[in-house]
């Protein structure tokens, strides 16, 4: 009895732990979560009764079964989740074992087979061997898959099995529905029961994180290696379904209802709600684990839950009044006063156990419901600044009377700011005035008008200083006053400077390290006060930062309410920290001159949503570095967009055209992460680091041909860095006429041309110089004899008549010779003319010769070229060989043959022009004429052009010659 006494623990609302609440509004698949798992690079995975599920920290990915897709996996109903020591992800599911592979995103199904005789193959709790074979229990049957021979194997045991856990040594410990604990041996095969404990019901099983097997119910306490151990009871309806101890030796406790968490072994139980009014079917646990950072996941049927030590104990009071806006807070004595903005005052006491709870509520009389400020005067008096002017407020007799500041035409005064001069005397500033006042006597001593010079200038704060008075006001920025100069815009007789002009200071502060500093609607600024009047500083804070109110805490930092979060500065070495919603505000906008520093340390700050406590040094920072990762590419076109997953690898390979790509990362982070920051750069690309606001992924379009590598490093929520982050190397291939095989085979094609058109023009030259040596040999052949002929008759004729008898038929001679000069002459003409080139041309040019020579021959000319082809150019070898052959063919005709009649044919058969010449001649024999030079130039010229010719004789038999060339 005594024994489950000492088990029954105290229970209370745990206050220094935040909690991430995860469901399908937050982008869960399903509300129904079996189990959570950190893989090793840090990614939280989540099986749920509709889809796996990936969370980056700000978003879930669900991998969901498709029909149509064999990568897909088996079964959306996920049940477990195991990652094997080389990283590969097991997956069960109702349909069996997953294999997911992280750089392809596919799943390799391994489904059981019939002869197992399963109903459903339903993978719970999954758990390996020291050989990396997979165990797990469906439908109370133990079963094994051999992971390298991908099979399923049934191990009989004849119990039902509750629960099983592999500890050391490759033993299955087992639990059974009976009631019987076992060891069930890997390598030996061996079952042995241990101890026969209680029914099924109160019986679960866990391998904590010191990797002792573990064995535990509600009543009869938990078996280690060491023994039986007891266990807490945590009430008669609550008894413990899931147990976890974590790194920190903390013991973790889950019931149908709720979380437990024992921070250490004597210590006393604490109850965690998960929601402010579970329902058991709907809080039911199902499995709780630890991350990499010491945060607790705690998997349920109504979602998902992330546990932490408050990093940031920042605190609200108990039983907060509803209306929340707070515009000033004091302390005096023992206790808080805060004004809750068109409430009235509520006080504020520590209880014992350090905590801030409400000690009354103070009605105002006079219609007072905008109090402005609150200013300790004495020990039992308050001063109230509000819209109906300053009042007074006796603290023990919460009696509250008006102090008479306004004169004869005002009826009262709106005030803005209570500041202490020294003992008894005060400044309350409002719209127009600042006035001096004597706390004991309630007298006015002296005051200062502003709104005649500077109208709308209304008083926000009030320093005194050792020659006067610094005054703040909206929208007119900073004055100075003194005795001796009045109302001013200049200090120790130097300007008030420009940033400190014309603008809306909401509050001033002289700091232990005697600066002043001022918050305003452009930031902080600070300047040196007295001795060393400087322009002011702006600090190193972030851009667009309204800053309403400063203090400083014990250690000399500066606390700075904002218009977006609590900000803490440090002055000397210019870092910051802001602390926003993500840190436990409801909302992070807080008031203006609302922060103050008690004695004992501790800083209130009151916002649009009541008012948070703190104590500094209770204010942790989150060392750890989060893991960085490249997650995808995605590369954009006009028509498509494709996704790349760049998870683990090292280079991507783009084409020319898919230079237009995004990248995306993610900082692994999972407190706070709306505050994670990030810094990439694509080296070879970005001249300097980027600094992305609010987005995760980097965008870049046209990127040019090159090697580039893309590099991104995170921090954490508080500003700890991971200064290696992730990399990948990404290759932008050219277009092939950018390649150096392309500029090399451009660069040979372009060498080759050259060399060709150099031999083209070389060829043209010699064809040049060959023309110039055939029309030379040709003058010399044909002109030079025919002028050496006239030349010889004409000196013959000469002799002739100086004998007085000259002969007739010279001057025939020398006519004749003339006539077939002018006629070789025309002949070599036509030979060089460009414009005669086509076959038409040559037709005309050898029947004009026949008809020449042959006046007196029986002439046939028989054209059976069609007239469609009497364009085709010919080359001038081709044309030469014809004419030259054709032309010397009708001169032996018409000088030896002696023929009546002559039949001339030009025919083209295919591509072979052929022309034929036959006459009636005497003809000759062949034999003879071979012996001279006639046939010899036939020949000669006909294989030149590359021709055939050939010849048919004899003596009485006339005589045909026939030439042909293949023309292109």
């Amino acid at each position: 009895m005594l024994a489950y006494l000492i088990g029954i623990l105290t229970f209370f609302q745990v206050q220094n732990y935040s909690i991430d609440y995860y469901n399908t509004q937050q982008g869960l698949s399903n509300n129904i979560v079996y189990d959570v798992h950190q893989d090793l690079e840090g990614f939280i995975w989540v099986a749920t009764e509709n889809g796996l599920n990936r969370f980056d920290a700000y978003e879930f990915k669900t991998f969901y079964h498709s029909e149509s897709n064999s990568y897909s996996i088996s079964s959306n109903v996920v049940r477990s989740i195991f990652e094997s020591k080389d990283g590969r992800l097991w997956i069960g599911t109702r349909q069996g074992i997953n294999l997911f592979n992280k750089q392809t995103e596919r799943f390799t199904r391994f489904i059981a087979p019939d002869s197992l005789n399963l109903t459903s193959n339903d993978v719970l709790e999954l758990e390996a061997d020291s050989q990396g074979n997979l165990w797990y229990v469906n439908h109370s049957r133990l079963f094994k898959f051999d992971v390298s021979a991908e099979k399923y194997q049934e191990i009989n045991v004849p119990f039902t099995i509750y629960k099983i856990v592999i500890a050391e040594g490759d033993i299955i410990w087992i639990t059974t529905y009976e009631g019987g604990v076992y060891t069930y041996h890997i390598r030996t095969k061996e079952l042995q029961k241990i101890k026969q404990v209680a029914t099924g019901d109160n019986i679960s099983f866990f391998l904590a994180s010191d990797k002792r097997t573990k064995l535990y119910n509600s009543f009869d306490g938990m078996l280690t290696l060491d023994g039986w151990k007891k266990l807490p009871v945590l009430d008669t309806n609550n008894k413990v379904e899931r147990f976890f101890e974590d790194t920190k030796g903390r013991r973790w406790y889950g019931s149908k209802e709720n979380l437990y968490v024992q921070e250490s072994e004597s210590g006393s139980v604490k109850k965690i709600d998960l929601s402010e009014s579970p329902e058991p079917v709907l809080s039911t646990i199902k499995t709780i684990t630890e991350d990499k950072t010491g945060g607790i996941w705690v998997a349920t049927v109504d979602g998902l839950y992330r546990i932490r030590s408050k990093e940031k104990n920042f605190q609200r009071p108990q039983n907060e009044p509803s209306f929340k806006a707070v515009m000033a807070i004091e302390e005096s004595g023992n206790t808080w006063w805060v004004n809750y903005f068109s409430g009235n005052l509520t006080k504020f006491a520590f209880s014992d156990s350090g905590e801030l709870v409400e000690e009354s509520y103070i009605d105002l009389a006079n219609g007072i419901n905008q109090i402005w400020d609150i200013q300790a005067v004495s020990d039992n008096m308050l001063w109230l600044a509000t819209e109906e002017g300053l009042f007074e407020l006796d603290k023990k007799s919460f009696q509250v009377s008006r102090i008479d500041t306004f004169e004869e035409e005002r009826e009262y005064e709106v005030f803005f700011i209570i500041k202490k001069d020294r003992p008894g005397v005060f400044w309350a500033g409002g719209y127009s005035s600042v006035l001096k006042i004597d706390s004991r006597t309630k007298e006015v001593l002296s005051r200062i008008e502003i709104v005649d010079e500077y109208e709308g200038a209304l008083v926000q704060d009030i320093m005194p200083v050792e020659d006067g008075l610094l005054i703040a006001t909206e929208t007119h920025g900073l004055f100075h006053y003194s005795e001796a100069f009045g109302l001013s815009k200049t200090w120790n007789q130097k300007p008030i400077p420009a940033q400190l002009d014309q603008i809306s200071i909401w509050d001033m502060f002289q700091s232990s390290h005697k600066k002043v500093w001022f918050a305003g609607n452009n930031g902080l600024y600070s300047l040196n006060s007295y001795d060393d009047f400087l322009n002011p500083i702006k600090s190193q804070i972030e851009d667009n930062l309204i800053v309403f109110s400063i203090t400083e805490d014990h250690n000399q930092l500066l606390w700075l309410g904002t218009d977006k979060g609590l900000v803490r500065y440090n002055p000397i070495t210019k870092e910051y920290r802001r602390f926003d919603s993500g840190d436990g505000f409801e909302n992070p906008e807080f008031n203006r001159r609302s922060i103050f520093t008690s004695r004992s340390g501790r800083i209130a700050a009151g916002g649009m949503s009541g008012f948070v406590y703190f104590d500094p040094n209770e204010i942790n920072i989150n060392l750890n570095e989060p893991e960085v990762w490249i997650t995808n590419l995605r590369i954009i076109t006009p028509d498509s967009t494709e996704e790349v997953i760049t998870y683990q690898v090292e280079e991507v390979n783009l084409g020319w055209h898919q230079n237009t790509f995004e990248i995306n990362f993610t900082a692994l982070n999972y407190t706070n992460s709306s505050e994670n920051q990030y810094k990439y750069k694509l080296v070879n690309y970005d001249p300097d680091w980027v600094e992305p606001e609010d987005s995760r992924f980097a965008r870049y379009v046209r990127v040019p041909a090159g090697q580039y590598e893309f590099k991104v490093i995170a921090s954490n929520n508080d500003g700890v860095w991971n200064e290696t982050g992730d990399s990948v190397q990404i290759r932008i291939n050219p277009p092939f006429w950018q390649t150096y095989w392309f500029r090399t085979l451009l660069f040979i094609v372009v060498i080759t041309l050259a060399w060709m058109l150099y031999r083209f023009r070389v060829q043209q030259l010699l064809e040049v110089e060959r023309v110039r040596l055939r029309i030379a040999g040709d003058l010399h052949d044909e002109i030079g004899s025919g002028l050496s002929g006239i030349a010889l008759t004409g000196d013959l004729l000469q002799d002739q008549l100086k004998e007085g008898n000259p002969k007739p038929e010279m001057i025939q001679k020398i006519s004749g010779n003339a006539r077939n000069l002018a006629s070789s002459l025309d002949s070599i003409v036509w030979l060089i003319d460009p414009s005669k080139e086509s076959l038409l041309d040559l037709l005309i040019r050898c029947k004009q010769v026949a008809r020449d020579l042959l006046p007196n021959c029986d002439l046939v000319v028989l054209d059976e070229i069609p007239e469609s082809l009497h364009n085709k150019e010919l080359s001038s070898e081709t044309r030469r060989g014809f004419y030259l052959i054709f032309k010397e063919a009708v001169h032996n005709i018409y000088k030896h043959a002696k023929a009546e009649r002559v039949e001339i044919r030009f025919y083209l058969e295919g591509d072979t022009l052929e022309i034929s010449l036959q006459d009636n001649g005497i003809g000759f024999h062949e034999e003879k004429v071979l012996k001279g030079k006639g046939l010899d130039n036939f020949r000669k010229r006909a294989q030149e052009m590359k021709g055939v010719f050939s010849l048919k004789t004899g003596e009485g038999k006339g005589t045909t010659i026939i030439i042909q060339k293949a023309l292109p």
